[in-house]
């Protein structure tokens, strides 16, 4: 073992003031130190605060199959911020690295050979690939966690959610308390030995939780979905990494036409109001004073839902006034130039926070900003764009869901048409209108129908559906005449949703994706329908992008910068463009077909569209 140990901290590491822990030297100055309760087991620290260490603990970790990780940093952005300390544990030795002193560069080698495991390793592997790291085998077990609990409320929680923090996890997996009070700590300034040992305990917790962690996993059928996940963890790490090319110049500016649009309109809608009983001004935000006005007009509106006021927009110039104003004035709101705030550098790129299992369907999420929720209409996503002499790539899934709900309710009709090549929309028109021949109309209207029906949806939601979404005009008689052919053509489909609707009425709550991704605590019939969906869709997608990252010397250069629901985006430069299309396209299609057919006899063909484009917005 090294010297010093951690209860030898040098006295330039110590605050004045500050209360070291008493020695208790064994072998070789080394103090055993019982690390988490007195059933564990012992293990020695050693505070790394020199160079000549490194080789001596890189000699200590080598043939360890797991080491755990865990970073201190002085900030939360790797492009800004610095890795003060770097712990590393085995099940005997415990090692705390000063980075201001100890170039971790050499640590590299081991941690490429070992799986590493960490919690919210998104975050650990994040700064160490600004260092040049690429991981290798990686476990994390806040993923572990999340796919434990999908959906379910555990104790303890936080905001009424179950909570997945590492001392939210030890506690519930482990029965421990860990002391999180130097969580937010000044780690740029002076070390404190209770800092030291905050470090050491974080660490030393991790592979006792990763082992109870994978027990569960595997009792839970969970095992392939986690293998699934830690392949693709190093794929997020390189696209968050990447960060999104942005015309922020543009963006501004069309957030001052915004503003000024939604001035404008709102000064037409106190024009169109009819005067405010009490001599007030109306407030538009407000559901009541929106319906109290629209009342003196003679409108009764039931709510102020979009999709309801869409049913009275073209009778009623304040109703659409009111919604031409919303959506102006909900683009100043979200996407003006405040929101370029979150994440933006001055390399021209945004750096968002991605999630990679946020949502309980196991579906990516993103914030700070949230670059999903860019609205495809609109020229919002022009501004999304590729550097001078750099391209994207963007690809999505033809028709994923109803591939999904084909494959997993075995409908005989579907299957066939999705097998013979034959399109979903144009023959679920024909189904609705009775006609072969199918008109650009017919098919918007199959659209609505297809993806508004797959999930439970009733006649009435089918009309607001159809026309917020679609624009698709219908009666809510119409409505119900489309819904019982569109069952009768898919009869197969039909039992499905009856078979999930017993098992609601029956109060199962647990689903399963076609990979065994399951979600807990389902309340709602439609989430019962649609986890299982959503759910395998996003199994795949995610296996794509762990393709993407394990063939990434295939196609150099070339980045993932995007991902959005059932679309991947990719930069690359321009004269490479057909190859990285190329590579995309099979690594998506592969990914698909592995979680969607797997040894199945019943093969649903999948079916990705491409472009090559200079905007995110350009061609869609």
């Amino acid at each position: 073992m090294l010297s010093p140990t951690v209860d030898e901290i040098p006295e330039s590491l110590v605050q004045r003031g500050a209360k070291s822990p008493t020695p208790s030297p064994d072998e070789e100055g080394v103090s055993p130190v019982n690390t988490m309760d007195p059933k564990s087991n012992v293990a020695h620290r050693t505070l790394v605060n020199t160079q000549e260490h490194l080789s001596s603990v890189v000699a200590d970790l080598e043939g360890a199959d797991l080491v755990a990780l865990d970073l201190e940093t002085t900030g939360l952005d790797p492009r800004k911020d610095s890795i003060r300390l770097l712990s590393l544990a085995t099940n005997h030795a415990t090692f705390i690295v000063d980075c201001q002193s100890v170039d971790l560069a050499g640590f590299f080698p081991i941690l490429t050979e070992a799986t590493v495991v960490a919690h919210n390793a998104l975050f650990d592997l994040g700064f160490l690939a600004s260092l040049g790291f690429e991981a290798g085998k990686v476990a994390d077990t806040m993923i572990l966690s999340q796919l434990l609990h999908a959906g379910a409320k555990v104790e303890p929680l936080k905001r009424g959610q179950t909570s997945h923090s590492l001392d939210s996890v030890v506690k519930r997996e482990l029965g421990l308390e860990l002391d999180k009070t130097h969580q937010s700590g000044d780690w740029g300034g002076t070390l404190t030995s209770e800092m030291i040992e905050y470090a050491a305990k974080d660490v030393e917790v991790l592979i006792p939780l990763y082992e109870i962690l994978r027990a569960k996993i595997e009792e839970a059928g969970l095992a392939y979905v986690a293998e699934l996940e830690h392949r693709t963890l190093p794929a997020v790490v390189w696209m968050s990494s990447a960060g999104v090319p942005i015309d922020a110049d543009g963006w501004r500016e069309h957030a001052r036409t915004t503003e000024a649009d939604a001035a404008r309109l709102k000064g037409g809608l106190k024009a169109l109001a009819p005067e405010h009983p009490d001599g007030k001004e109306w407030n538009f935000a407000s559901p009541q004073q929106v319906r109290k006005a629209a009342k003196l007009l003679g409108v009764d509106l039931p709510d102020t839902k979009d999709e309801t006021l869409a049913l009275y927009a073209n009778e009623h110039q304040f109703i659409a006034t009111l919604r031409n104003y919303r959506k102006a004035s909900k683009l100043a709101s979200t996407y003006g130039a405040s929101w370029l705030e979150n994440g933006y550098h001055e390399d021209g790129r945004i750096y968002a926070s991605w999630r990679q299992l946020r949502a309980a369907t196991g579906r990516m999420a993103c914030d700070h900003p949230n670059l999903q929720n860019i609205p495809r209409s609109g020229p919002l996503r022009n501004y999304i764009r590729a550097p001078e002499g750099r391209v994207f790539v963007i690809a999505d899934y033809s028709q994923v869901e109803l591939r999904i709900a084909a494959k997993i309710s075995g409908d005989t009709e579907m299957l066939s048409a999705y097998t013979e090549g034959r399109d979903l929309h144009t023959l679920t028109a024909q189904n609705l209108t009775g006609r072969t021949e199918v008109s650009k109309d017919d098919r918007k209207l199959a659209k609505a129908v297809n993806f508004g029906l797959l999930y439970g949806m009733g006649a009435k939601g089918l009309q607001s559906y159809a026309l917020k979404s679609y624009g698709v005009e219908m009666s809510l008689e119409e409505a119900t005449l489309y819904r019982r052919r569109y069952f009768q053509s898919y009869p197969e489909l039909n039992r499905w949703h009856e078979r999930e609707r017993r098992s609601w009425l029956y109060s199962e709550t647990e689903t399963r994706t076609l990979t065994g991704r399951r979600r807990m605590d389902v309340q709602r019939l439609t989430d019962r329908l649609n986890a299982p969906v959503q759910g395998t869709g996003a199994d795949g997608l995610k296996l794509a992008l762990a393709l993407l990252w394990e063939r990434r010397d295939e196609c150099p250069g070339t980045v993932p910068v995007l991902v959005c629901h059932d679309e991947i985006v990719v930069e690359c430069d321009a004269e490479r463009a057909a190859e990285a299309k190329a590579w995309l396209e099979k690594a998506m299609i592969e990914g698909m077909e592995a979680v969607l057919n797997g040894a199945d006899e019943v093969h649903v063909p999948v079916e990705v569209e491409g472009r090559i484009a200079r905007s995110w917005g350009e061609g869609s």
